[in-house]
Protein backbone atom coordinates (compact mmCIF):
# COMPACT_ATOMS: atom_id res chain seq x y z
CA UNK A 1 0.00 0.00 0.00
CA UNK A 2 1.36 3.45 -0.89
CA UNK A 3 -0.03 6.66 -0.14
CA UNK A 4 1.30 10.11 -1.56
CA UNK A 5 -0.23 13.68 -0.25
CA UNK A 6 1.48 16.81 -0.31
CA UNK A 7 3.88 18.20 1.75
CA UNK A 8 1.73 20.44 3.18
CA UNK A 9 -0.69 17.59 4.65
CA UNK A 10 1.80 15.43 5.69
CA UNK A 11 2.01 16.82 9.26
CA UNK A 12 -1.66 15.47 9.73
CA UNK A 13 -0.26 11.70 10.02
CA UNK A 14 1.84 12.63 12.87
CA UNK A 15 -1.02 14.22 15.11
CA UNK A 16 -3.01 12.77 17.32
CA UNK A 17 -6.39 12.61 17.04
CA UNK A 18 -8.68 14.24 19.36
CA UNK A 19 -11.98 14.36 20.21
CA UNK A 20 -13.56 17.81 20.98
CA UNK A 21 -13.63 19.00 24.43
CA UNK A 22 -16.50 19.87 26.81
CA UNK A 23 -15.04 23.30 27.62
CA UNK A 24 -15.53 24.47 24.05
CA UNK A 25 -19.32 25.46 24.33
CA UNK A 26 -18.60 26.79 28.14
CA UNK A 27 -15.45 29.13 26.61
CA UNK A 28 -18.18 30.12 23.69
CA UNK A 29 -20.55 31.44 25.87
CA UNK A 30 -18.15 32.94 28.61
CA UNK A 31 -16.00 34.46 25.55
CA UNK A 32 -18.32 35.05 22.94
CA UNK A 33 -16.16 37.66 21.16
CA UNK A 34 -13.05 35.82 21.08
CA UNK A 35 -14.46 33.53 18.62
CA UNK A 36 -14.86 34.55 14.80
CA UNK A 37 -18.05 34.12 13.38
CA UNK A 38 -19.66 32.09 16.04
CA UNK A 39 -16.93 29.18 14.94
CA UNK A 40 -16.34 26.94 18.19
CA UNK A 41 -12.44 27.23 19.33
CA UNK A 42 -9.50 24.62 17.94
CA UNK A 43 -10.35 25.73 14.26
CA UNK A 44 -7.10 26.97 13.58
CA UNK A 45 -5.78 23.87 15.32
CA UNK A 46 -5.14 21.69 12.49
CA UNK A 47 -3.66 23.87 9.72
CA UNK A 48 -0.53 23.23 8.12
CA UNK A 49 2.69 24.72 9.24
CA UNK A 50 4.33 27.70 7.32
CA UNK A 51 6.92 26.57 5.55
CA UNK A 52 9.99 28.80 4.48
CA UNK A 53 12.59 27.56 1.61
CA UNK A 54 15.82 29.78 2.59
CA UNK A 55 18.01 31.41 -0.63
CA UNK A 56 21.09 29.08 -1.58
CA UNK A 57 24.09 30.41 1.34
CA UNK A 58 21.17 32.11 3.50
CA UNK A 59 21.65 31.57 7.24
CA UNK A 60 18.58 31.78 9.06
CA UNK A 61 18.40 34.87 11.89
CA UNK A 62 18.56 34.14 15.24
CA UNK A 63 16.46 36.71 17.19
CA UNK A 64 16.46 36.04 21.28
CA UNK A 65 13.48 36.83 22.87
CA UNK A 66 13.12 39.12 25.69
CA UNK A 67 13.74 37.87 29.38
CA UNK A 68 10.57 37.05 31.08
CA UNK A 69 10.51 37.87 34.66
CA UNK A 70 9.97 34.72 37.52
CA UNK A 71 6.98 36.83 38.84
CA UNK A 72 5.06 36.36 35.36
Amino acid sequence: MILSLAVQEEWKLYTLQSKASSLEPELEKEFPLVWVEGHPPGLAKDQAPVLIDLKPGAQPVKISQYPIPREA
